[in-house]
């Protein structure tokens, strides 16, 4: 295998390191506050089926699918450098949307369903109330 490949197949790879990590993070942030934890972990084995598919398929591409260990290190350089140097500012950037999504799109659908459950518990106890009120008149003994 040429040279050029294996160089270029190391720097995809650091490259490869790098946007996993920082998607991660993106998907780590969009479901932090998961409550159901099989449909997360569903999630979880989705993505990283995906990235060692699209991982593998690039490896396939420029190395005619030859595996050599600096591959492996270079993916792991890839995320190191991410996480050192990156990660900070995308975090808070995350973080901004995730906040502005909760703000704008989750809270008001949050309250939109507590104003319509409210509203049909009212109905239902006008209705209970109405319906008491005629077992009263119809009970009522008749002069």
């Amino acid at each position: 295998m040429p040279l050029l490949n294996q160089f270029q197949a190391f720097m995809g790879s650091i490259l490869f390191g790098a946007l996993i990590l920082f998607s991660w993070s993106a998907f780590n942030r969009l479901f932090y506050r998961c409550r159901f934890l099989i449909i997360r972990l569903l999630f979880e084995i989705v993505f990283f089926l995906i990235t060692v598919i699209s991982y593998f398929a690039f490896l396939c591409n420029f190395t005619e699918g030859v595996l050599n260990i600096f591959y492996l290190l270079g993916l792991a350089l890839g995320a190191f450098l991410y996480y050192r140097f990156y990660a900070v500012y995308f975090d808070n950037f995350f973080e901004k949307i995730a906040k502005h999504i909760e703000k704008n799109i989750i809270m008001p659908c949050k309250l939109k369903k507590k104003k319509f459950i409210a509203i049909i518990r009212h109905r239902k106890k006008r209705k209970e109330k109405t319906h008491e009120q005629e077992e009263i008149v119809k009970n009522e003994p008749t002069d």
